[in-house]
């Protein structure tokens, strides 16, 4: 995975994607020193628009990576190729009802949350808390993404619209771990190097 991951080749992909995923690993039985590793990557994201008119989400640079790694005894891997898969980009669009509006309205009239958020920002979703006995039942959450980074804020607004009624900072980060042969273990970010 280590030698995948961090080849010159991959790593034109990889180091300034957006977001990228391992989709699996697997060995041929007619060659079982050769091992197949699927990369899925997202280059790029660009958010237009605003909460009021709705936003449109754009995903580009979207590669699918197949990358052979050749296995040598004892312990050495090497990059025979990497094999990229383009597909073409795809976009959604968020809207927000009257009702939502409100609530993100209340959010954003809060100054905690716009210091922590600042301008670069877009507002992810919006939505009733779904658990009805717990603190925050019945409640509106939103949450919120940095525009060209991984910071998210989650934001709690009381069912009557009124009030900001508790906040937390997270990230999109996302790791993940394997173990080598010799049972230590190395660890990647997606986005490449971030920090949560």
């Amino acid at each position: 995975m280590e030698a995948a991951l961090t080849s010159p080749q991959a790593q034109d992909y990889v180091k300034t994607a957006y977001s990228y995923s391992i989709l699996g690993l697997s060995q041929t039985s007619a060659s079982p020193t050769i091992i197949s590793v699927l990369l899925n990557v997202t280059g790029s994201q660009t958010v237009v628009g605003n909460w009021t008119a709705g936003y449109t989400v754009s995903y580009t640079k979207l590669n699918l990576l197949n990358v052979t790694v050749q296995f040598t005894e004892p312990s050495n891997y090497t990059v025979v190729r990497v094999w990229p898969t383009q597909f073409p980009g795809s976009s959604f669009s968020i809207d927000y009802t009257p009702t939502q509006q409100k609530v993100i309205g209340v959010l954003l009239s809060n100054a905690t949350i716009t210091q922590s958020v600042g301008s670069s920002f877009y507002v992810e979703s919006v939505s009733v808390f779904p658990i009805t006995n717990g603190t925050y039942g019945g409640d509106y959450f939103v949450y919120l993404y940095q525009l060209n980074g991984t910071r998210t804020i989650g934001a709690f607004v009381n069912q009557d619209m009124t009030a900001v009624i508790a906040s937390y900072t997270d990230s999109r980060v996302s790791t993940f771990c394997y173990a080598s042969d010799s049972d230590s273990s190395a660890c990647f970010t997606s986005p490449w190097n971030s920090t949560a």
